[in-house]
């Protein structure tokens, strides 16, 4: 019993005392505020800025120039921006397609290399000691 008193009174002492001290400082702080310049020394924040839902008509093509462009139909279009592959927005009734995406997917093939850049060497012989005699067989 005497133990469970000696921790009670360590907790009010130090805990409960500091905190109540620290609130009610606190408190007078805010109220009396006997150094208001020190709101100035405080950076502020920045207000957060807005992404532009509306994006400038300039960096948008119709449907029919983004199909000319990418040299394709309709309905590949269509899929393409069913897809997520192109972003789309409507300004005014009319459908304008993102001039970015158009532009990636209206590059050439031949830019993107189809070659493997390592070249693996043609295994031309074989030596029976390199044999596995009993091989794994994996099951998929």
């Amino acid at each position: 019993m005497e133990l469970l008193a000696q921790i009670i009174v360590a907790f009010l002492m130090f805990v409960w005392a500091p905190y109540m001290a620290f609130c009610v400082l606190r408190g007078i702080w805010v109220i009396v505020n006997p150094f208001p310049f020190l709101k100035t020394l405080l950076p502020r924040r920045k207000p957060k800025q807005e992404k532009n839902s509306n994006p400038v008509v300039e960096y948008m093509y119709t449907v029919e120039e983004a199909m000319e462009l990418m040299g394709i139909d309709l309905d590949t279009l269509k899929e393409r921006i069913v897809d997520g592959k192109i972003k789309t927005y409507k300004e005014k009734g009319r459908l304008k397609v993102d001039r970015v995406d158009t532009l990636k997917l209206a590059a050439p093939e031949n830019k993107r290399s189809k070659r493997s850049k390592r070249s693996y060497p043609v295994v031309s012989s074989f030596k029976e000691e390199y044999r596995i005699n009993n091989p794994v067989e994996f099951t998929t």
